[in-house]
């Protein structure tokens, strides 16, 4: 099945996270790209059309439940964590290449949109777990 496909089909955090659970890894493309590889799947795809992918998915998701919120703690952990290993990845490629690294990531607005929407999205997904620390009280000595 191709990743593209397999990305479409993904309309809820449900099926999004079933498909980030498989292994992972980036590339980029000799123009820049950040490009994602999922093992189990033909071709690869830009880490933007993930990151648009959440944002698309997250507001229409009205079933909010803890285990939907733990999903979306996991894909936003994912994503941060493709973007940091593209970041290392960046030091051993060519300097022709960083240069269009350099110049796409500049006007990457799906990498700026996600840094900007990241922080609402972690402390809503992480919200399950508020109710462990209310019942957690340390005893004072």
């Amino acid at each position: 099945m191709k990743l593209d496909s397999a990305l479409e089909n993904c309309n809820t955090v449900c099926k999004l996270k079933s498909l980030l659970v498989k292994k992972t890894d980036v590339k980029f493309s000799f123009w820049g790209k950040r490009l994602v590889t999922i093992e189990g799947y033909e071709g690869s795809l830009p880490l933007a059309r993930f990151v648009w992918r959440v944002e698309y998915i997250a507001p229409s998701d009205d079933k909010f439940s803890l285990l939907n919120r733990y999903r979306g703690n996991f894909i936003a952990a994912k994503i941060n964590k493709l973007y940091k290993k593209s970041d290392e990845i960046t030091k051993d490629c060519s300097f022709i290449t960083r240069i269009f690294i350099f110049i796409g990531s500049y006007f990457d607005r799906a990498r700026f949109q996600w840094f900007r929407s990241v922080i609402p999205l972690k402390y809503t997904f992480e919200a399950p777990y508020a109710w462990y620390e209310m019942l957690y009280v340390p005893e004072k000595h």
